[in-house]
């Protein structure tokens, strides 16, 4: 699979995302604490206009949901859907997934000049 920006932009928000409920200390509020327990096991919940704020119209949506449909198909996340109508509500890195974000998250030596040798 071609990783175009879009797949880069989706792996990213998702790892920071999971990072951050992973360090998300137990809360006190049942409901909160439910939520929290519920995006620890199957991943954030997935709202493009709130991960993606310039995806602001129906296209550019409709784009993003295509990308991570095709990052899921590829083995990089694990899609949980609503039991009601299956709509897509949580992604969640899988480990091929955590694997590519280290990858893109390395430099990258563009000559033979940028090495330490």
């Amino acid at each position: 699979m071609e990783i175009h920006e879009i797949h880069r932009k989706i792996l990213r928000e998702c790892f920071c995302r999971q990072t951050d409920i992973s360090q998300t200390r137990n809360l006190r509020d049942y409901a909160a604490h439910e939520l929290l327990v519920q995006q620890r096991r199957h991943g954030p919940r997935y709202i493009v206009s709130e991960w993606f704020p310039d995806a602001d119209n129906p296209t550019a949506q409709k784009r993003f949901l295509r990308a991570v449909y095709s990052l899921a198909d590829n083995g990089f996340l694990h899609l949980t859907k609503s039991s009601e109508g299956g709509k897509l509500e949580h992604i969640k890195l899988t480990e091929a997934g955590q694997k590519l974000i280290a990858e893109l998250n390395q430099p990258k030596v563009t000559s033979l000049d940028e090495l330490d040798l």
